[in-house]
């Protein structure tokens, strides 16, 4: 009779009803959640927290969608998972096509929570894993030659994204954003009007079991089936994106140690050999490893005494915590957001952005094996604290809050 008296009132007074009982739909029924990320890259920090957050939210009282263009062909069928065709040819024609159509195939669901992972006008919940594009143009521009400047400025690319990212901040449909650090939510606060109770801190998560210690006569056994010296002290550094990674002032640190130090570079790099280059013209290339892509990062970092991490912009930086449960002290620069989880002297460093010199500063404080397994032991500590259930409880608990303000 119910179903009845809803179809025989107005299309205006249905519309009033619904939105009378929307608000209690949470519930009767499972909370309805769509997540929208563009591209599934399977070694990106992004795509890793979103797998992890996909794992943990099974036990939730929530129906998973997947909004994207790409996503594993072994994707859990747990979700759904709705495909976009990729279209245009530029970065630019690109981006804004899969914002277009993200936002059309959003209009035919009804979704109660649409968290995106995109820039995109229109979400009600932002995680701003990407940072925030106007402040990394800022610094990019600081060490940039004014052609550099004047081309950045043209780039249409940068154009198309600062506005969406300022249209979505600013819009009043985002009800919330997951900020992954303090320093992306400063950043936010700096560049957008937007009140500090729409931003939310959630620390990434990590199973601390996937990346074990190796210490003492374990950690010279695991070197030697690496094929790496046992008497050295060995930095890793693991990202792609060289460039914005830091990695020309890892180098640069390196040449600037004695001999027993050596840095093994892990991860993709389209310019690969500018770098190879600046390691032989420093002397170097018999201490920098380049090692490409691998799939036993977390035996390399085992097999290593620090973790160096020297980025010009990283919102977060989840190799950081991967190292920490390794059991490595850390050195990361003041434009990492994971320096939330570094206390200088005691589980790593922080060095100064752009200078080698800084990083050779904090390598200085950790030259004896003592000192560095010091450092590993108290990381390995910090970062069984962040697990993926408390990551996946605070996602959890915001999403309750953002239907009770539906």
């Amino acid at each position: 009779m119910a179903v009845v008296a809803v179809k025989s009132v107005s299309a205006w007074h249905q519309s009033v009803l619904i939105r009378f009982i929307k608000p209690f739909r949470s519930n009767l029924l499972m909370t309805k959640l769509a997540i929208v990320r563009q591209q599934y890259r399977p070694d990106g920090g992004a795509e890793k927290i979103i797998a992890r957050s996909l794992d943990g939210l099974k036990s939730a009282d929530l129906d998973v969608s997947v909004i994207t263009q790409a996503w594993p062909k072994n994707a859990d069928s747990h979700y759904q998972i709705h495909q976009i065709d990729k279209a245009g040819l530029t970065r630019t024609a690109k981006v804004r096509n899969f914002t277009k159509n993200a936002q059309q195939r959003l209009t035919t669901q009804d979704f109660d929570i649409v968290q995106s992972h995109e820039r995109l006008p229109g979400c009600n919940l932002y995680r701003a894993g990407d940072g925030v594009h106007a402040q990394w143009l800022n610094i990019k521009n600081r060490h940039a030659t004014p052609l550099q400047k004047c081309w950045q400025k043209m780039d249409s690319f940068h154009r198309y994204i600062l506005a969406t990212e300022r249209q979505m901040f600013e819009s009043n449909e985002l009800q919330k954003v997951i900020c992954i650090s303090n320093m992306v939510k400063q950043d936010i606060l700096t560049h957008f009007t937007i009140t500090e109770d729409k931003l939310v801190t959630i620390y990434n998560g990590i199973n601390s079991n996937q990346f074990t210690p190796a210490w003492g006569e374990e950690q010279r056994q695991l070197r030697q089936e690496l094929g790496l010296p046992q008497d050295k002290r060995i930095l890793i550094f693991v990202g792609s994106g060289f460039e914005r990674k830091g990695v020309k002032e890892a180098i640069q640190a390196v040449a600037k140690t004695n001999e027993d130090t050596l840095l093994l570079v892990v991860g993709k790099e389209k310019k690969i050999k500018f770098y190879q280059a600046l390691a032989e013209q420093l002397g170097v290339n018999e201490r920098v490893y380049f090692m490409g892509v691998r799939t036993d990062v977390a035996k390399l970092m085992a097999a290593s005494d620090l973790l160096l991490h020297p980025a010009h912009y990283e919102p977060f930086g989840n190799v950081v915590l991967e190292a920490m449960a390794a059991g490595l002290g850390v050195i990361v620069s003041d434009f990492v957001g994971a320096k939330d989880l570094v206390e200088p002297n005691q589980n790593g460093f922080i060095c100064e952005a752009f200078s080698a010199d800084s990083i050779v500063d904090s390598l200085a404080k950790c030259e004896t094996q003592s000192q560095l397994q010091q450092l590993g032991h108290n990381a390995r500590h910090t970062a069984q604290q962040f697990t993926i259930e408390r990551m996946v409880n605070d996602m959890t608990a915001l999403y309750s809050t953002l239907m009770k303000e539906r």
